[in-house]
């Protein structure tokens, strides 16, 4: 994951009528990070975790390799770069599991 990547998620959560509410720092362990995320008038809020574990340290949040949603981890999606072609494809599955949640 890069810069790109994350102001690629933070868009497309926008353009779905979702805001970023917060960015949160990592567990030291698992997640690099967290965004609490909610619809525009602050209801449906929801924790986006980015998976960053590795065999000694926790990658910081640009290094993480992919992100799920806290309430609902199924719902998750593997960040490769920006510029393979199965990000996009992550990137619009998690969008609309996402728009799917019942909150």
């Amino acid at each position: 994951m890069s810069e790109i990547t994350l102001n690629q998620l933070r868009n497309t959560l926008e353009r779905s009528h979702w805001k970023v509410l917060d960015e949160l720092p990592g567990d030291d362990y698992r997640f690099s990070g967290f965004w609490k995320i909610a619809r525009p008038d602050n209801s449906s809020p929801l924790t986006i975790a980015f998976n960053g574990l590795d065999d000694m340290e926790t990658y910081p949040m640009e290094k993480s390799y992919g992100f799920e949603l806290v309430e609902h981890p199924e719902i998750s999606a593997y960040m490769g770069k920006h510029t393979t072609k199965s990000w996009p494809k992550e990137l619009q599955a998690f969008i609309e599991k996402l728009n799917e949640i019942q909150t």
